[in-house]
């Protein structure tokens, strides 16, 4: 007996009887509509009647269905094919939903663990991405899993469990042998560049507690930085910390603006993080490439009396007179031109201090604090006797004085 023509009808939402009767879990009426032909039809909200018996979690009637299709379709076409899918493709609907024997049941009838939807986001990505330990631990135990499959930004599983704080996700996945903890994003970002920005201690320490993992990743995101760089910039001592005992660590790469680590700590007025960073044998104290801050202007430049100190009982390490930053400017003519009398003080108390250096425009320190106005400040450098400048432009000042 054929079946009536009511029952392919659809209605205002494109949904015909066998959509209806999915959705209301009613077995036998889903067993005589599949005599009628296509169960893959989405309504207008891209539902198909299997992705409508996922969301129910009826196994049932979705085993009904998979047998069904599997008369009409090859394993692949019908499961993985985005263009028969409807909205989503039947896995990873499962997987978002943690439908742990619908995942079960999609797997045993040949979905690919590995097929990207729309999005191109795998049935792990949607797993890992929405938190769903169960369906990650699942798909995690099949053998072809790709667990550095990309989305269309790069981004791997790895990278989303960062990204997203799921901390036993990320024990899962590092658990797992085929996993790359220094795989990359579309920028250039490894999972603990993503961390150190997120401020995600738990997964930085896991990070780095992992053999092989690249300390010195350079990534980007309105600007180059690795992962030290942003345990610095975050104030984030603790984090700092571990990057710093481990021997691997090169503490000296650029970051934004062209600032070391210690240069950001320096400008930040951070006496614990400098007091660390100074730990290392191997750290710049000054600029060495041309146009980058030297951490002494940077904290000369933010008023930063503490670490400036800090610096200056480096002694022999440190280049009191560099200059290499974009102006040519030294740190004495930074804290002049500023007015900061008591850096200047502690500046002119090393006797390797060049009070006459000019910067790229041909002015010294001391014009820069009479341009200024900094009057105590022109008056404590004249007592110096290094000083050997004309010095017409300023008597007028030291006479009124």
């Amino acid at each position: 007996m054929g079946i009536p023509a009511k029952f392919e009808l659809r209605d205002s939402s494109n949904q015909a009887a066998l959509w209806h009767a999915v959705s209301r879990c009613n077995v036998a009426e889903v067993k005589l509509l599949l005599k009628s032909g296509d169960a893959l039809p989405a309504d207008l909200n891209g539902v198909t009647p299997l992705n409508c018996a996922i969301m129910r979690n009826n196994t049932s009637i979705a085993r009904l269905l998979l047998k069904h299709l599997r008369a009409f379709y090859s394993t692949t076409t019908f499961l993985d094919d985005k263009d028969v899918n409807g909205a989503e493709l039947p896995l990873c609907l499962a997987v978002s939903f943690e439908r742990t024997q619908m995942i079960e049941l999609l797997l045993e009838f040949g979905a690919d663990v590995n097929a990207a939807n729309r999005r191109g986001h795998t049935p792990l990505y949607h797993a890992v991405d929405q938190g769903r330990l169960e369906a990650v631990e699942l798909l995690l135990k099949q053998q072809d899993t790709n667990l550095q499959a990309p989305d269309h930004s790069g981004s791997t599983a790895l990278h989303v469990a960062t990204k997203r704080n799921h901390k036993s996700i990320v024990n899962l996945l590092l658990a797992n042998p085929n996993v790359d903890i220094n795989c990359r994003d579309g920028h250039g970002n490894t999972p603990l560049w993503w961390s150190t920005r997120l401020k995600q201690d738990d997964i930085s320490i896991r990070l780095l507690a992992e053999d092989g993992v690249d300390l010195n990743a350079v990534g980007w995101k309105s600007g180059s930085t690795t992962p030290l760089y942003h345990a610095v910039e975050r104030q984030n001592y603790l984090v700092a910390e571990r990057f710093v005992k481990n021997p691997e660590l090169d503490p000296n790469v650029l970051g934004s603006f062209r600032w070391t680590p210690l240069g950001h700590a320096a400008r930040d007025g951070n006496v614990d993080m400098v007091k660390l960073l100074l730990r290392r044998n191997d750290i710049q104290i000054n600029a060495v490439r041309p146009g980058e801050d030297s951490p002494l202007w940077l904290a000369v430049k933010c008023g930063r009396t503490k670490v400036v100190g800090l610096l200056l009982q480096q002694g022999k390490r440190l280049d009191i007179n560099s200059r290499n930053n974009k102006d040519g400017q030294s740190a004495l003519s930074a804290a002049a031109g500023s007015g900061y009398l008591h850096i200047v003080k502690l500046i002119l108390e090393d006797s390797r201090t060049d009070l006459n250096a000019v910067d790229k425009s041909g002015k010294s320190a001391m014009w820069h604090a009479d341009s200024n106005g900094h009057h105590q400040v022109v008056k404590e450098l004249l007592k110096d006797p290094r000083l050997c400048v004309d010095l017409r432009p300023i008597a007028s000042v030291a006479g009124s004085q």
